[in-house]
Formats: structure tokens, sequence, C-alpha cells
């Protein structure tokens, strides 16, 4: 039980909403189309103090990790700063990063991918689902990382996607499941590289 106190929302999750059973206090979001660019966005060093303390819990992920029953696992913000530090030794930063974003937000694989590139001050380049502008997107914006699942590395590949495809791309991520041998030579032999990890909730 995660013990919810609001189930927030925006119209276009109004029907997957309604079928939560829970009788909760509602907040419905207005989406927005309006993008802002990011030169436009300037934080003064020292201006964001922090509000929360480290080892708040931040979220309460539901993963079915090693039983196929789904167990909600406390991640606290220190989860994350330390993940994002592991990260950062093991992957270096570049300041021209901009991560690709494909995965849900729900589960940690997606959400590390926001923490991350806002202690890093990197850019995020957020896609609603894995479709056929992630490609596009890996060639066209400019995407340095990038997350996946096996899954969406093989689909990928199926498509004869390579590094041509993705001429800034320096590292995928892959989590979330077992990565196959096979797969991990194919994306070899198409010069893309990859670094099997996983994530707070494994």
């Amino acid at each position: 039980r995660a013990d919810c106190e609001r189930l927030i929302l925006t119209p276009r999750t109004e029907p997957q909403a309604a079928a939560v059973p829970a009788d909760l206090p509602r907040l419905v979001l207005e989406e927005s189309s309006i993008q802002y660019p990011v030169s436009s966005v300037h934080y003064p060093v020292g201006s964001i103090q922090p509000t929360v303390r480290s080892n708040q819990p931040q979220a309460i992920v539901f993963t079915s990790g090693t039983t196929g029953y789904a167990k909600g696992a406390v991640v606290t913000f220190a989860n994350h700063l330390w993940s994002a530090v592991g990260s950062a030794f093991r992957l270096g930063i570049v300041p021209g990063d901009r991560w690709l974003a494909c995965l849900p937000l729900y589960p940690v694989g997606g959400l590390a991918v926001l923490f991350r590139s806002c202690l890093y001050g990197t850019a995020v380049v957020l896609h609603e689902s894995f479709d056929a502008a992630v490609r596009r997107s890996l060639h066209d914006n400019g995407a340095t990382l990038v997350s996946l699942v096996p899954t969406m590395l093989g689909r990928l590949l199926h498509e004869g996607f390579t590094a041509a495809d993705a001429p800034n791309l320096r590292l995928i991520l892959l989590g979330g499941a077992a990565a196959p041998a096979p797969l991990l030579a194919e994306a070899r032999a198409a010069g893309l590289p990859v670094a099997v990890t996983y994530g707070l909730t494994e």
C-alpha cells in the first residue's frame, strides 16, 4: 500500500484515473503545448535552495523485481543523488550532453534521467513514448545518451539502426531486464556503444 492522498492527472489520462478504485481527491493539470527554448531559462548559481531532507522519500516506485508481484520500493532523494554521482563517475559528464528520455517516467529508469540531468545541469530531450520519432530524434536532436530496455534496442536494430543514425550518441544505457548476449553482439556490430545497467528498484 502506498497510502496516497491525492491523484494527479490530465484530461488525457482521465480514463485511466477513472479505473483507480480509491476515492481520492483529484488534481487535474491542464496540458499545454507551449515550449520554452532552453536558452531562455537561467538559474543563477545559489538561487535554488534545497527544501527537502536527503533521507526523505521522493517516490514509491512499484516494481515486479524478482517475484513477479508488484512491490513498492521507497526511493529517497539521497538515492537519486548518489545514483547520479555514481553514474557521473562511470559515464562522465559532458556539458553538451542531451539525454533522450523515452522510457515512462513512473519507473526509476525514466525518472532517473530527469534527476541526473537536473543535477548535472544538462539537457533532456523528452518523448512521450517510444515510437518512430525516437529514431528521428536520435539523428536530428543531437542526443548523446539514451536509456532503453532490451526490447527497444532490439526494435531499433531490427529496423537497421546503426551508429551512423545517431552521430552524437556516446552511450546507450540498457536496463529493465536481462540483456541477451546476441542482442549485445548485434549492437556491437552496428557500432552502438551499450552499457548494461540496473535501476534503484532492482
